[in-house]
């Protein structure tokens, strides 16, 4: 049976016997499936489409103009019912893999700023978020709310449609690019850092560069890796370092292997899971990456606790990090500085009206200034 092509377009004859050959192959194996490039969205092995959405519910906390929500809680649910609805729309779309769409109805609601939301509403911690008590339980039952409610109504939408129910509808994606926009923790991670330097590639003729250097920012170039290029710096605050004491943040090197794995394991009960056993099947994974320092953690400390945490976890990437590993390059895309650092920039700086808001240089290139990696490199 063939899983690709649609009405109004079929594939070449070398497609189809190209398919054939795989399909074959896939039906010979004992597990058939496969994720997507971040693990968190279940594939079959012989194609389809990883359709996945966040929902933010720090901003379901703050209307507009700056006032608070009285009905918050109800604005997260319709968040999550709302994005089910517009991914199960979605797949309606005429696509190559229409018809492994239309088996398994797959979409992925997932979930970014966290930690943000945590503490402006419940006032809360990631130690306080794992440690268990009263608060927490109120933290995580609201994550479980939104996540039955949004089961619920794709369902409920699905049947409307005539379509079956989505074979996953809960999912934790890297949220990398989303996150930035709204300057928030990115997916289920903790902060990489509270505040930072962007450094930006700018070419040696960009008039930019002097204009920065006057108003107080950091310059630093000509660089040796990149030809003709120098680097401004621009001091940025987190959202999460905005709103929460310098102190009280956890970043991602701070937070201990075990407590890293707590987080994880809860995140997929109560977001994938929406809490209930019953609804185990209804999520994907959780995209996430757990960073360890080697230097700190020996081998016989590491395979404890990847023995006692695999079998509690549907997914983990572990990646080793240490504050030594970025003597091998000339410079960061972005480099931590304290709080204190971040002031006195700020105070040594005319920005002439420019903000960090919606992290400008990211997603602006027209003045020859993209940051670095924007285009791979």
């Amino acid at each position: 049976m063939s899983f690709i092509g649609f009405d109004g377009y079929q594939p070449s004859e070398l497609a189809l016997r190209h398919h054939d050959i795989i399909m074959k192959r896939v039906a010979a194996m004992d597990h058939p499936g496969i994720t997507n490039p971040c693990g968190e969205i279940p594939l079959a092995i012989h194609g389809g489409f990883c359709l996945i959405g966040d929902v933010v519910p720090y901003h379901a906390l703050v209307k507009p103009d700056g006032t608070a929500r009285e009905d918050h809680m109800q604005t997260f649910v319709r968040a999550g019912e709302e994005m089910a609805r517009f991914l199960i729309r979605t797949n309606l779309m005429r696509s190559i893999y229409a018809k492994e769409v239309e088996r398994t109805n797959r979409i992925g609601v997932g979930i970014t700023g966290l930690h943000e939301y945590a503490w402006k509403r419940f006032g809360m911690t990631f130690q306080d978020m794992i440690g268990g008590g009263q608060r927490a339980d109120a933290f995580w039952s609201s994550l479980s709310e939104v996540a039955e409610a949004t089961i619920i109504e794709a369902d409920s939408y699905s049947e409307q449609l005539g379509m079956r129910h989505p074979e996953t509808v809960m999912t934790v994606k890297p949220s990398g690019t989303v996150s930035k926009l709204f300057a928030l923790t990115e997916g289920a991670h903790l902060p990489a850092r509270a505040f930072y330097l962007r450094w930006v590639q700018f070419t040696d003729t960009d008039p930019l560069i002097e204009e920065y250097r006057s108003r107080g920012y950091p310059v630093r170039g000509p660089l040796r890796t990149y030809q003709n290029v120098y680097i401004v710096g621009f001091p940025t605050r987190t959202e999460l370092a905005r709103i929460m004491p310098e102190n009280l943040i956890v970043t991602a090197a701070e937070a201990t292997f075990e407590e890293q794995c707590r987080w994880v394991e809860l995140i997929e009960h109560h977001w994938l899971s929406a809490g209930d056993e019953r609804y185990a099947r209804r999520g994907g994974q959780v995209s996430y990456t757990l960073k360890y320092d080697p230097h700190k953690i020996d081998y016989k400390e590491f395979s404890r606790v990847m023995q006692k945490w695999m079998p509690r976890l549907r997914a983990l990437t572990v990646m080793p990090q240490s504050d030594s590993d970025s003597s091998a390059y000339e410079y960061l895309p972005e480099e931590v500085i304290s709080g204190e650092q971040y002031a006195d920039l700020m105070s040594k700086i005319d920005s002439g009206g420019i903000t960090e808001d919606v992290a400008f240089e990211h997603v602006d290139c027209a003045s020859g200034a993209c940051p670095v990696n924007w285009e791979g490199k």
